[in-house]
This record gives structure tokens, C-alpha cells and sequence, in this order.
């Protein structure tokens, strides 16, 4: 009977992964919030436009616990939508939060990086490259906005394209990675299913035999 490699075929997202993930992002939008609020922020964190950052920490981390709580208590997987919608609202939220601490110099630009490597591992087909072609988009237009509005050297632009392809070559990696782990993984569920059908077989084979068996050292003392 042949074996179909479907059913070993793995899920799109992973749960154990996807509520790893969903901790992380609502672990780190409350701890910009609670360093903010606490004035930990080392003067970096909401030192150009202080309103914009809290409102948008907290929008984040009232998302980011809603989230939370849905993967915890649905058992089913989610919807691409819903995952593609949680990495836009982290890419969203990060640019937000960037832009309102004066912008790539802040250094919170390469947060978007585990959002794209996360996505790459969630999501399968053309969905990495587009969240990695979204949170370029995002980075150059915060840049763009920054350099304009607070007259900044235009060296940053520069600095924006560097991240942006740090932001494709990371989902390119990650994707390559996940298939040959998702790869290797259905080799080794197919080889186990073939065991288990094969050891099935024998059993049944010894049960249909009219004759038994016995097994003898090299004494003639039988040991089975």
C-alpha cells in the first residue's frame, strides 16, 4: 500500500513556534512600555515624538495580549490573514515606535528582523518575501519621513537600504532553512510510517504461520 506524504506534509505554522513568538511580541511591547513609563527609555525611547510612542505601545500591547490569548485557548491553526495580519501589525507598530525615537538611528529598525525571520518560518511560498518587501517599504518611508521632517543627514537613506537587504537576505535564509528542516522532517515521518507498516506485516506473517518458531544459542539452549 503506498504512502501518501500528504498527511505528514507539516503545518504552515507550527504551534509550539507560533505561541513562542506570540510571547516574544507581547514581552516586548510591554517592556518598551514599562521602560518608557519608567523613564529607562535612556533618553532614546519616545525622545522625538513621545505622544505617538506611548499611544503606540499601548495600542501594541493590548493587540499583542489579545493575540496572545487567542493562540492559547484556540486549539485549531490559524489563517494565513491572521498571521500575515499579526506580522503587519508588528512591522507597523516597530516602524511607529522607530519613527517616534527619532527614527533608524534609535537602532529599534532591527527588531523588524525577527518579525521578517518569523514570518519566513510561519508562513511558506511567497508569503517571506512579501513581509520582507513590506517591512523595507516601511523602513525606507520612515527613514524618508525622518530625514525630511527633522532635516537629518541623507546618509541614513543609505543606512535604510543596508537594512533593507539585511531584510530579504534574512527571509531568503530562513525560508531555505525551514524547507529543508519541513523536508527532512517528512523523510523521517515516511521511513517511520514504512518501519510501523513493515513490522505490522511480520507480525502478522508470524501469526499466520502453522509452524513455530525458536530461537537456540550455540548451546541448543533455547532462549526464545
Amino acid at each position: 500500500m503506498p504512502l501518501s506524504t500528504r498527511q505528514f506534509e507539516p503545518s504552515i505554522a507550527p504551534d509550539n513556534l507560533l505561541k513562542v513568538y506570540a510571547c516574544y511580541r507581547a514581552l516586548l511591547a510591554a517592556t518598551l512600555l514599562i521602560m518608557y513609563i519608567s523613564g529607562m527609555g535612556l533618553n532614546i525611547l519616545g525622545s522625538t515624538y513621545p505622544q505617538l510612542y506611548l499611544v503606540t505601545t499601548s495600542i501594541y500591547v493590548a493587540l499583542s495580549l489579545l493575540t496572545l490569548l487567542y493562540f492559547y485557548s484556540n486549539q485549531s491553526s490559524p489563517s494565513i490573514q491572521l498571521l500575515f495580519f499579526m506580522l503587519l501589525t508588528d512591522m507597523v507598530a516597530t516602524t511607529l515606535i522607530m519613527h517616534a525615537s527619532g527614527g533608524l538611528s534609535s537602532g529599534l529598525g532591527f527588531l523588524i528582523l525577527i518579525t521578517v525571520a518569523a514570518g519566513s518560518i510561519l508562513l511558506s511560498k511567497r508569503w517571506p518575501l512579501l513581509i520582507a518587501a513590506l517591512a523595507s517599504i516601511c523602513i525606507l518611508a520612515e527613514t524618508l519621513s525622518t530625514t525630511l521632517q527633522l532635516s537629518k543627514n541623507e546618509e541614513t537613506l543609505f543606512h535604510a537600504g543596508i537594512l533593507g537587504i539585511l531584510l530579504f537576505a534574512t527571509a531568503l535564509v530562513f525560508q531555505i532553512l525551514t524547507r529543508r528542516i519541513s523536508e527532512a522532517q517528512l523523510v523521517a515521518s515516511t521511513r517511520v510510517a514504512e518501519s510501523e507498516r513493515l513490522q505490522t506485516l511480520n507480525e502478522s506473517i508470524v501469526k499466520r504461520m502453522r509452524t513455530g518458531i525458536i530461537v537456540v544459542d550455540g548451546g541448543d539452549n533455547i532462549q526464545l
